[in-house]
């Protein structure tokens, strides 16, 4: 049934009941339907829910005001799943549209709802419900009414014709009302301290025994006036009536007070309404027939049928087959209990005829026929395959095993993958690398995007096992000819005397002036400058002459003679005799503490030690000397040479030359040679007995 663009102009003060394709059968898939609605009197639009069960957030049916569905402001609801019956929307204008759009899954029985027009509220006195010349009075809800009477009339419409002139009680203030005759003659009976026709003039009032009736008590007011509290079954001004609660007249829409007691009244209600007082408007009873369910709409009275029926009333029994139902030219066929049938035709099924099935099934071990695309497809149950599902498989079937790997059957008719050298996971699918050492040198491997391996060097190397070790000296980081040796992550400059510095960038010349042949040498660790003396000098410059024999190096019964590289001991008194020996004990360092590293070589020398380092072993201490303080004897003495007389013996300490020095010594002990050759000693006496001059 084409639901698409279908318009309506609502009965005055009527409705429209609207309803999802097919229902109460379930809604086709991928369709889409569009209504517009007006009212005739161009008021505002009520829509109720009677039914409503869609997909939830895909099968969505909207309602707007207007007639402009692509005008998203005009959205008022948006509704799928389920809705309570029951629910309503308002427009705010006289027209509105709906539309119904579901995908392609999952349709469900849809929705059921009324569409009414909502008509000016009638007021009761509309009706002129007061007769026999009553003015009607609305009440302040608009729900019910009041009618004034004439003298002659009572009732809630004033349908009563009193029987005297008593009857509109004229008298006032309490009197009596006696009639005289017939017509409107009476006489009043007043009180004491009424007077006039009607006891309607005050005579000055006094408290009497008898005032208050039926037990009342009397109070003289400030006013003038007497004032009567009466027991709680009777009223008035003197506790004359008995107390009636129809007296107020609470019944209204024409309902009628009946009395119980002095409190309490019930009301009955003319047709349509009900209530405690009446003022509820309601259908009658049976007004809806076959079960339908009557509400009263403003003044009217509206039936929701079952749905099995139609009409006004109900009264009509509804045919499913005349909204046509079947699609496809399916025949419609009505059950006995009023439900029906569509009876298909070939290549097509389902509840409505809407699905296209195969004309003819040839899927083959449980596969399920469906058309796709007008063509009759099989789908196969787990473990078959082909056209009709005729070919089983086996778990190896689909080649689960990736990237070279072998697959093969395992246990409970499932796959093993037997990976090659590279892959894991049971599908073979992750890469890892192989061998575990394929990165050098401490690189780590990782995986690349083309499942490649990459290493990631640590410092220092690189290459793609990180296998090469990075020349640091390739950018000749060295200065002033100074000589590169490349370590690892690191380099080392072997710079030229006189010069120092990471690169060899500092010059001990330039800066710095070492006095008596002092050697200038450049400390890496400390970044300082400092003079290498020769023997027999010190000071920051090496401007000091050493004095070695202010230590009083000599034994006694000789005299010290301080030299440029040492000292000499002179034996002065001969009678003393001069056979102590003097001797020097020279310290080796290499053969105790020294801080050369192990592939170094230690040299000694007189008072201290070298490191040699191979040319490309780098170390801190292979640039440096160190010189060592030691005491000094020799194991003989040490004769003057050069007469025959040894008056005294010479000892002499040297203040420990570097290796460079020592060309300089060997000059050094020539010129000493010279000088002690010309001096005359004194005979001294040779251990053995002999002498010697």
């Amino acid at each position: 049934l084409d639901c698409f663009n279908i318009q309506y102009t609502l009965p005055e003060c009527g409705g429209v009941e609207i309803t999802s394709p097919n229902f109460p059968n379930n809604y086709p898939n991928s369709e889409q339907c569009q209504w517009f609605l007006h009212s005739p009197t161009d008021k505002e639009l009520n829509v109720y829910i009677q039914s409503f069960d869609t997909e939830l957030d895909f099968d969505i049916l909207r309602l707007g005001n207007g007639v402009s569905v692509l005008d998203t402001s005009t959205l008022i609801a948006e509704l799928s799943g389920s809705v309570g019956a029951g629910t309503n929307y308002t427009t705010s204008t006289s027209s509105m549209w709906m539309t119904f759009v579901t995908d392609n899954d999952k349709p469900k029985q849809g929705f059921r709802l009324i569409v009414q027009d909502i008509c000016i509220p009638v007021l009761p006195c509309d009706s002129n419900p007061c007769t026999n010349g009553g003015t009607c009075d609305d009440s302040a809800d608009g729900d019910t009414f009041t009618c004034n009477c004439p003298a002659m009339f009572t009732g809630a419409a004033c349908q009563i014709e009193r029987d005297t002139a008593c009857a509109s009680e004229p008298c006032t203030n309490g009197g009596t009302c006696i009639n005289i005759g017939f017509g409107e003659d009476f006489l009043c009976q007043c009180f004491s301290i009424f007077t006039g026709r009607q006891c309607e003039t005050i005579v000055t009032p006094v408290c009497t025994p008898s005032y208050c009736l039926n037990g009342g008590t009397c109070t003289e007011t400030l006013e003038g006036t007497l004032a009567c509290t009466c027991p709680a079954t009777f009223t008035g001004e003197r506790c004359a009536t008995v107390r009636d609660p129809c007296d107020n007249s609470p019944c209204v829409n024409g309902g009628t007070c009946v009395r119980q007691d002095t409190e309490n009244f019930t009301c009955e209600c003319v047709v349509g309404y009900g209530g405690v007082n009446c003022g509820t408007v309601v259908c009658p009873d049976g007004y809806c027939q076959n079960g339908g369910i009557c509400r009263v709409n403003g003044t009217e009275y509206q039936c929701f049928c079952l749905e099995r029926y139609t009409g006004e009333l109900c009264e009509q029994e509804r045919n499913p087959c005349d909204e046509s139902p079947c699609r496809n030219n399916a025949t419609c066929v009505l059950n006995d209990d009023f439900t029906h049938t569509c009876q298909c035709p070939p290549g097509y099924g389902d509840a409505d005829c809407g699905e296209e099935v195969c004309v003819q099934d040839l899927c083959e071990n449980g596969g399920v026929c469906r058309v796709i695309e007008r063509q009759d497809r099989c789908f196969c149950q787990i473990g078959f395959f082909g056209e009709t599902c005729g070919i089983a498989n086996t778990p190896c079937t689909s080649n689960p095993c990736l990237n070279g790997g072998n697959c093969s059957v395992g246990v409970n008719d499932t796959f093993e993958c037997t990976c090659p050298a590279g892959r894991v996971g049971i599908q073979c699918e992750t890469a890892v690398c192989v061998p575990a050492d394929y990165c050098q040198n401490g690189g780590t491997c990782a995986v690349g995007r083309s499942d490649e391996f990459v290493c990631r060097c640590t410092e220092g190397y690189t290459g793609d096992t990180c296998n090469e070790d990075v020349d640091e000296c390739l950018s000749a980081p060295c200065q002033n000819n100074g000589r590169c040796i490349n370590g690892v992550n690191r380099f080392f400059c072997d710079c030229d005397e006189g010069f120092g510095g990471p690169t060899c960038e500092d010059s001990c010349i330039a800066n710095f002036t070492c006095e008596n042949a002092g050697r200038c040498e450049y400390n890496m660790d400390e970044g300082t400058v400092s003079c290498n003396c020769p023997p027999g000098y010190t000071g920051d410059y090496c401007e000091t002459d050493i004095d070695e024999c202010s230590r009083n190096p000599c034994p006694q019964n000789y005299l010290c003679i301080d030299k440029i590289f040492g000292h000499s001991c002179l034996c002065i008194d001969k009678s003393r005799g001069c056979d102590q020996e003097i001797r020097e004990i020279v310290k080796e360092p290499c053969s105790g503490d020294h801080q050369c590293p192990a592939e170094a070589v230690c040299l000694n020398f007189f008072n201290g030690y070298f490191c040699s380092c191979p040319i490309d072993k780098v170390h801190e201490n292979c640039h440096k000397h160190f010189r060592v303080t030691a005491a000094a004897t020799t194991d003989a003495p040490a004769n003057i040479p050069g007469g025959q007389d040894n008056d005294g013996q010479i000892s002499e300490t040297n203040s420990g030359p570097d290796i460079w020095w020592l060309i300089v010594i060997g000059m050094a002990a020539v010129l000493m040679i010279v000088f002690l050759a010309g001096l005359t000693y004194t005979q001294c006496s040779r251990h053995d007995g002999s002498s010697q001059k």
